[in-house]
């Protein structure tokens, strides 16, 4: 079975560059006084952030470079507190080489807390020689 993991850390910061590309400035994300105001006493992450992380364990890998998104899947099943460290875990249940299905849990890299859980399914896409030789992003 094909397993990966990785971790990463998360801050209040990371969450303002993530407003500001996607343009969801929902005070429960980026504004610590509103949040306060709140049962979660601080701002928490946008969900929509995770889709990322999904998507960073699609593309460098499982199942790597040639992965072609076909859907994504989310569970929030708690709301992930700024700041975090977050564990993301993958695991291939279905498919293999040309085409699979992962799933996928975010926990919190200290306690464990499950945040969000979910499945993506891929293909892969085709690429030229020329192509192959491109510089690819570090891991």
């Amino acid at each position: 079975m094909t397993e990966h993991e990785f971790t990463v850390d998360v801050t209040a910061e990371d969450a303002r560059r993530f407003a500001e590309l996607s343009g969801d400035w929902n005070p429960l994300h980026t504004d610590s006084a509103y949040a306060a105001n709140t049962s979660y006493r601080r701002p928490i992450l946008h969900g929509a952030f995770s889709a990322g992380l999904f998507s960073r364990m699609a593309g460098m890998h499982i199942p790597g470079r040639d992965c072609l998104l076909h859907g994504i899947k989310l569970k929030f099943v708690a709301p992930m507190v700024l700041p975090a460290s977050l564990r993301v875990r993958g695991t291939l249940v279905r498919g293999g080489d040309a085409q699979g299905v992962v799933e996928v849990v975010i926990s919190d890299a200290a306690t464990g807390t499950r945040y969000v859980e979910g499945t993506y399914d891929f293909g892969l896409h085709r690429h030229s020689e020329a192509a192959q030789a491109l510089p690819q992003a570090p891991q």
